[in-house]
């Protein structure tokens, strides 16, 4: 798991400079077909129906911090592919479901298929953020 440039600049202003940051109100999942860049806009799936999967910020879907490290509480599934669509290889976390910045990314541990009447998804646990 990577700290995007921008997400990395919002923890600079917020704890380091005179800035302040926003508590962002979605925190949307998204899937890549390769890697997504320090900024986390690269190879971002499009198309057949997808679109990122909102969980917001709450208790009851991120877990707390635990050396450094805490993951989602709740599952995250992605609608139906209505055609096939590349391999999932990574993941990103935006602030927005569509537009907006991406904060987080990492590689999966193992790409995935997404054929079309399928769905791709996450169970608890398996998007774990680790803050370096």
């Amino acid at each position: 798991m990577a700290t995007t440039n921008f997400q990395k600049a919002e923890i600079n202003k917020q704890y380091f400079r005179s800035g302040t940051s926003a508590k962002p109100t979605v925190w949307a999942v998204a899937l890549h077909s390769a890697a997504p860049g320090a900024d986390g806009t690269a190879n971002e799936l499009s198309g057949g129906d997808y679109a990122r999967v909102d969980l917001p910020p709450s208790d009851s879907n991120w877990g707390a911090i635990s050396s450094g490290t805490f993951s989602n509480l709740a599952e995250i599934e992605f609608a139906e592919a209505t055609v096939d669509w590349a391999s999932v290889t990574h993941f990103s976390i935006w602030d927005a479901t569509t537009g907006g910045h991406a904060r987080y990314t990492g590689p999966l541990n193992a790409s995935k298929s997404v054929s079309t009447g399928q769905t791709a998804k996450f169970a608890v646990g398996a998007v774990t953020v680790t803050l370096t």
